[in-house]
């Protein structure tokens, strides 16, 4: 009997050493897997960091360039002194713009908003994708300074000294700052400004090493951070239970995934396809407001793909597959033909409403699409002017002239042509003066921080001084608050859309909520908060 105790002694032992080791070995393993989780978020942040810096410099590069179309308008070419107390006011206000000059055809200074100015130029300057705009480093003027010139004209080009260099005092935090080095760069290579050793950005000694290039400027960002500061980064995050929390996330995501494999189609473009056939492709309607006034002149129209079970899909997750698949085209068509005829009655009532559509500029510059879309209001019998064509600006235009032949087609037809997410895309704040639109519209990110931060009231605000000087309407998207809407109303914006409103309607609830108050002219203001939860 002892010798029994004993032994089952011994094997409960056994039992305990073994789940004493499982266990040291869990958390050896859960250590490891902690350190590669937390160094890879560190990386993760690094380079949503390094993004979030070029995406900056960009919208620092617009603002100059919009502030120098502005200015021109006010006969800044010629020196005139209300220009130029206008200059020397932008400069005042804005801290990176550290000068606004005029140049002859000679590169010889002929005023300036600053006493200090440098008369001549001498450095490297290299083309932007905008043809008329230029960005170059010079050897008289200190680190840290950019210049961007702007030929207006053959004789004359204005250009701004931007400042650079606070843009990377604060980017990296106290663990990595005295061992890090970041850089702004003129095609890759020239410094504009840089934090830390600029050696170390070339030549990296392991670790992290980063580079990201402007689509639309010969603007780059580098940075270096040695391992020893990623260690550093990764021991300040401590121990934390986030594999615990990844391991459920990760459970999630396998059984989604397992799913998902298990019942989606086995080809996408082909169930696509189908539901465009078969009117599974849906219209959903949002109202765009006149702000003066809240009065609705028309609507945009979205799309969602609601299948036979009832299952509503979103479009970001099928538009890409229509665009790369080439079904974008008879998906349009077709959802426009239901469109149409949906607000027909509102259109033959309501003689300036509009409903915009969003067009890739693959599809507008397609053969045949101006046409199919004059027949589809042809057999409705309305007028083109209803119809206004939304092309996004975060697509690039990749042959802009021949995009400005078939835009001058478009709008000899009568159809109105509208430039979305302008200022946050591929070609800039010029393309209000560069591209044939009838309506400019404001991006929600704007839009979001527009009465809490002074840089998105700069922005919208000289949106809607440029689009005033060329003859544009000019629309904010994502309005979700009355203070955004007065912001906007400050700034002068024409119109807007936005859940303040109404989120995107379809057919049957958009129309009630049109007429909710009364048809006549659209007008909801008065009842805006109940009819929007009719319609909801």
């Amino acid at each position: 009997m002892l010798q029994l105790i004993n032994q089952l002694i011994r094997i409960q032992v056994a039992k305990i050493i073994l789940i004493l080791g499982a266990a040291a070995l869990g958390l050896s393993v859960g250590r490891m897997i902690d350190t590669s989780i937390l160094r890879q978020a560190s990386i993760v942040q690094l380079t949503h960091d390094t993004e979030q810096l070029l995406q900056r410099i960009e919208l620092i590069v617009d603002q100059a360039i919009v502030e120098m179309m502005g200015l021109t308008a006010m006969g800044l070419s010629q020196c005139s002194p209300e220009a130029l107390a206008n200059a020397r006011l932008a400069v005042f206000s804005r801290a990176t713009l550290k000068d606004i000059q005029v140049r002859d055809a000679n590169d010889l200074l002929a005023c300036s908003a600053s006493s200090t100015a440098a008369r001549t130029f001498s450095g490297i300057e290299t083309q932007s994708r905008n043809g008329s705009v230029f960005l170059g480093v010079a050897e008289n003027m200190p680190e840290g300074l950019l210049q961007l010139r702007w030929k207006s004209n053959p004789d004359t080009s204005l250009v701004a000294i931007v400042g650079m260099d606070s843009l990377l005092y604060g980017f990296f935090d106290g663990i990595t700052r005295d061992q890090s080095s970041v850089g702004i760069f003129l095609d890759k290579r020239l410094p504009i400004a840089t934090f830390g050793e600029i050696q170390s950005i070339f030549k990296p000694a392991g670790g992290f090493d980063l580079q990201r290039t402007s689509e639309r400027y010969p603007l780059a960002v580098h940075i270096s951070v040695p391992e020893v500061a990623i260690a550093s980064m990764v021991a300040a995050s401590g121990n934390s239970r986030i594999v615990m929390i990844l391991t459920g996330i990760l459970a999630a995501v396998a059984a989604a995934l397992g799913l998902y494999f298990a019942t989606r189609p086995l080809n996408p473009v082909i169930e696509l396809r189908s539901a465009i056939l078969h009117d599974e492709i849906v219209p959903f309607y949002q109202p765009i407001v006149r702000l003066s006034d809240e009065r609705i002149t028309g609507c945009e129209m979205l799309v969602r793909w609601i299948k036979p079970d009832g299952t509503i899909v979103r479009p970001d997750l099928f538009i890409p597959l229509a665009e790369s698949s080439g079904l974008i085209g008879s998906m349009t068509l077709r959802t426009l033909r239901r469109a149409i005829r949906d607000l027909a009655p509102i259109m033959r009532v309501q003689k300036h409403f509009k409903l915009a559509i969003n067009i890739s500029p693959e599809h507008f510059s397609s053969v045949g699409f101006l046409a199919s879309i004059l027949k589809l209001l042809e057999e409705e019998a309305l007028d083109p002017s209803y119809i206004v064509l939304e092309l996004t600006e975060r697509q690039q235009l990749q042959d802009l002239e021949a995009f400005k032949a078939i835009a001058d087609a478009v709008q000899a037809a009568g159809l109105r042509i509208s430039i979305d997410d302008v200022g946050t895309g591929h070609n800039g704040l010029s393309t209000i003066q560069d591209v044939p639109a009838n309506i400019i519209k404001i991006d929600k990110k704007f839009v979001d921080t527009i009465a809490t931060n002074q840089l998105s009231a700069a922005i919208v605000a000289m949106l809607v001084g440029l689009s005033k000087q060329f003859g544009r309407t000019i629309v904010a998207e994502g309005i979700e608050t009355r203070e955004q809407l007065e912001a906007l109303l400050l700034q002068g914006v024409d119109e807007g859309q936005g859940y303040l409103f109404s989120p995107a309607l379809d057919a049957l609830k958009f129309v009630a909520f049109y007429g909710a108050p009364k048809l006549q002219d659209g007008k909801f203001k008065s009842n805006l908060k109940n009819s929007h939860k009719q319609a909801a």
